[in-house]
C-alpha cells in the first residue's frame, strides 16, 4: 500500500498519540480527502496541509458545505496560504540568459474575525469572496490574470497554475 494511503487512513491516531501541536501534512489531503482537517484530531492544532485545491473559496466552500463545517471553519480557520512557481520566457540581460525565469505567486487568504462570523451565519462564498476582496485580498487568477497582461507569464502559464 503506498505511504499516503496509509497517511490517510492513520494520521489521526499518529498526530493524537504523539499529542502534537503542529502537524504538516504534504500531498496527503487531496480532492475530498482535504475534509480531514476538519476532524476532531485535528482541534486545537496548527495543521500545514497541501492540497489540490486551486482555488481557496473553492476549498472553504466544500469544507464547510460538510456537516457542522461552516462551524468547525468559524472556529479554526486563521488563514489559506496558496503558492505557485510562475515560470516565463529566459532573460536575455540576466547573467544567466539560458534560464528560465521563476517567481512564486501567493495568495495569502487571512480569515478575518468578519469572515469567520460570516461563515457561522452560513454567508455564500460569492460574498465571503467580495469581503476577502475589500479587505485587501487578491486571488491567485487575479494576481496571474494581471501577470498575462503586464507580459510577464503567458496565458498558457497561467492556466497551467490554476490547474
Amino acid at each position: 500500500m503506498p505511504s499516503w494511503r496509509k497517511a490517510r487512513r492513520c494520521w489521526s491516531e499518529v498526530v493524537s498519540g504523539q499529542n502534537a501541536d503542529v502537524v504538516a501534512f504534504d500531498d496527503v489531503f487531496t480532492g475530498a480527502d482535504v475534509a480531514g482537517v476538519l476532524a476532531g484530531s485535528a482541534s486545537g492544532r496548527l495543521l500545514l496541509v497541501t492540497t489540490d485545491w486551486s482555488d481557496s473559496f473553492a476549498l472553504i466552500d466544500f469544507l464547510a458545505s460538510v456537516p457542522g463545517g461552516g462551524q468547525l471553519l468559524a472556529d479554526r480557520l486563521r488563514l489559506v496560504i496558496q503558492q505557485r512557481i510562475a515560470r516565463s520566457a529566459p532573460d536575455a540581460a540576466s547573467a544567466h540568459p539560458e534560464a528560465p525565469r521563476a517567481r512564486p505567486v501567493f495568495d495569502v487568504l487571512l480569515a478575518s474575525d468578519a469572515l469567520r462570523a460570516a461563515l457561522r451565519a452560513g454567508t455564500p462564498v460569492a460574498e465571503l469572496r467580495r469581503m476577502a476582496a475589500a479587505e485587501g485580498h487578491r486571488e491567485l487568477g487575479e494576481q496571474l490574470r494581471a501577470f498575462v497582461a503586464a507580459g510577464q507569464i503567458t496565458p498558457k502559464e497561467a492556466a497551467r497554475l490554476q490547474s
